[in-house]
């Protein structure tokens, strides 16, 4: 029995030899300084020592306890020690707080050596989307308790993804967007208090999180981290910053067409910036390149907001029983159901109707410049709604149109979605979809039924009619690209989609890296 204890005492003194490969010891004025290096060893790998199978762990739940944080249980799974040097990649989480929901970002990237420009590996992006949006909170009666509980899943999705050993090491922002925007004009003090409750909340958890990482973001900045996205995405980033300069790489500006606005983000060409007024202007340090570029928010001309306006404008002049944008067999509400229009399903006349809502007549002529010989062709701007001076787009350009542009012709079935002829089809099959009878429209255009299509709730047959008119109006008179051909209408690159989460890291991870060093 003796004999037995003394050879497992043995094989312990043995085992902690084996892991304990350095210990020294120094003497520094005076003092005993003793460093200590070690690693946790086994017989299957040498980064990992496994704890006894009779040994429990705790993992958490997705319960909430009475500080928000997850439920812990017991189980018999082995627990697995590994040291954070041995992980191959760093992790970042965004969520995006939108109006409906949020949805978490987990990204995993390397830091090459001598190089600012991260390698994200995009292609393993974890996402989670959750509802409600943060702008449900509106209301005096605001807890922290309620704020925790709200987050839990979102971070219990985090953990899952981000070993334990990064957590710490780890940068976690919340950005919100619409919802939060539109809560902040009509209370800035319940803004601030939702968003100061948020930070609070989240430096209690294991990531780091700083009070400026959790903040309400403009729509001119989710403009610039999509056009960032995209061009991550396509190479050209990477491309700029080998070659060193952002005109030396063919990237691509972006037009998204949202839900409450539209965004649009380009570089304009050298000999344009030298003229372009520096208010119209951001210029972003990526990778030590510096990109210039144009980019601006449209609140109000998104798809959702303006058929807002599109309603307002009807009843106030007179039109209280048929709307032209909708199908023969729908109906549409106004005012809490004060006003109910029957569908006409006349697409013609409902681009009669919302071309008057774009308003481009705000610019000064002499504003917009021109050649030298006075024609337009070498002009600087075009005027574009509420009289924004926008860098004028010439067919050397070339450009991504994405979300509902994309979605609007998924519905429409049309296969050719670049250049002139997208705007061509877009018109014809918006005029043959406006013409038919709700019942008949999904027979007519499958694709207006699928699941893909049925997610983004915007699309379905009454509101398809609407889209293609306001599109076109967009096209034409709102940004004067009717005769532009330099583009593709396309909802992701590479197989991933076009998010503005991906290019606020690329634009913040070495903010992120300077946050962390500090921990």
């Amino acid at each position: 029995m003796l004999g037995s204890h003394l050879r497992e005492k043995a094989r312990f003194l043995l085992s902690f030899k084996q892991f304990l490969f350095c210990l020294r010891t120094s003497v520094t004025s005076g003092k005993m300084v003793m460093l200590f290096i070690g690693v946790l060893f086994s017989q299957q790998t040498a980064s990992k020592y496994t704890i006894p199978q009779h040994a429990t762990t705790t993992t958490k739940t997705e319960g909430v306890g009475q500080e928000g944080e997850g439920v812990r249980k017991k189980t018999n799974k082995p627990l697995y020690i590994t040291s954070s040097s041995s992980f191959q990649y760093e992790y970042a989480v965004v969520i995006d707080a939108g109006s409906t929901g949020s949805r978490i970002h987990v990204y995993q990237f390397k830091r090459k050596p001598n190089e600012l420009l991260i390698d994200i590996d995009f292609r393993n992006e974890k996402y989670y989307k959750f509802k409600p949006g943060l702008s449900s909170f509106d209301k005096s009666s605001l807890t922290s308790h309620e704020i925790a509980q709200y987050f839990s899943p979102l971070l219990n999705y985090a953990r899952e993804h981000v070993p334990m050993q990064m957590r710490s090491k780890t940068p976690l922002y919340v950005l919100a967007t619409a919802g939060m925007r539109k809560v902040r004009e009509r209370n800035p003090q319940m803004a601030a208090t939702i968003m100061r409750i948020c930070a609070e909340e989240l430096k209690k958890t294991e990531f780091i999180v700083h009070e400026q990482w959790v903040r309400i973001i403009e729509g001119r900045d989710e403009g610039l981290w999509g056009w960032i996205t995209a061009n991550y995405l396509n190479g050209e980033i990477q491309n700029a910053v080998k070659l060193g300069s952002p005109f030396k790489a063919r990237t691509r500006g972006v037009l998204e067409m949202g839900g409450e606005s539209l965004q649009i983000s380009f570089i304009p060409p050298p000999q344009q910036l030298s003229k372009i007024p520096s208010q119209y202007v951001t210029r972003v340090d990526i990778g030590s390149v510096v990109f210039p570029i144009f980019t601006h928010s449209y609140m109000g001309l998104g798809m959702e907001a303006a058929q807002g306006k599109l309603d307002m404008y009807l009843a106030n002049n007179g039109h209280k029983d048929e709307s032209p944008c909708y199908l023969r067999g729908d109906e549409r509400d106004y005012i809490h159901e004060q006003i109910t229009w029957r569908g006409k399903g006349n697409f013609d006349e409902c681009y009669q109707h919302l071309n008057q809502l774009v308003d481009t007549k705000k610019c000064p002529i002499d504003a917009l410049g021109h050649g030298e010989d006075g024609s337009l062709e070498g002009r600087v701007f075009t005027c574009t709604p509420n009289g924004i001076l926008m860098p004028h787009i010439s067919n050397d350009l070339a450009f991504y149109w994405i979300e509902n542009f994309y979605y609007t012709a998924r519905v429409l079935n049309i296969d050719s979605i670049d250049g002139k002829s997208f705007l061509q089809v877009l018109k014809e099959k918006g005029r043959s979809f406006c013409a038919l009878d709700k019942t008949f429209a999904s027979q007519q255009f499958p694709g207006a039924s699928t699941e893909e299509i049925a997610k983004v709730r915007v699309f379905f047959f009454g509101h398809t009619c609407f889209c293609a008119a306001w599109l076109s109006v967009m096209i034409d008179n709102g940004f004067s690209l009717a005769e532009f051909n330099n583009y593709q209408v396309i909802r992701d690159i590479n197989e991933v989609g076009i998010d503005w989460a991906l290019g606020f890291l690329v634009q913040h991870s070495n903010d992120a890296l300077t946050q962390t060093s500090m921990v």
